[in-house]
């Protein structure tokens, strides 16, 4: 009988475990990009960006027209690594212009006069 040497790690993060943050004078939650976000959008290591996991009915975010699974990569024209990030850029509210991401295809969004942060983390 051979004994063997294993490594017991965890596994890597995945949409449903990964932290998510949710902006509440937004309405929306963001998650950072996981493997399988990444394989699915066809998306490089090194882009940038956040997903869309939530945007509460007749909130801001939805009224200008945000959907879920959806990538924000800049603010403000400033790429967003991860939700870390994404907090830092969008807390001093004001305008903020999303260059979003949807089936290769990209547009910009404006949420005009977002009141300063008020947001709690989520998981």
């Amino acid at each position: 009988m051979k004994l063997l040497d294993l490594t017991v790690s965890a596994a890597p993060e995945n949409y449903e475990s990964t932290k998510k943050f949710t902006d509440s004078s937004l309405g929306l939650s963001v998650a950072n990009l996981t493997f399988e976000v990444r394989d699915y959008f066809r998306l490089k290591p090194e882009d940038s960006g956040v997903v869309i996991s939530r945007v509460r009915a007749g909130e801001r975010a939805a009224v200008a027209g945000l959907k879920p699974f959806e990538i924000i990569q800049s603010v403000n024209d400033t790429p967003v690594k991860n939700i870390e990030e994404f907090q830092t850029l969008t807390e001093k509210g004001g305008d903020l212009k999303f260059k979003v991401l949807r089936f290769n295809k990209t547009r910009i969004v404006t949420l005009s006069n977002v009141p300063s942060k008020t947001a709690e983390p989520e998981k």
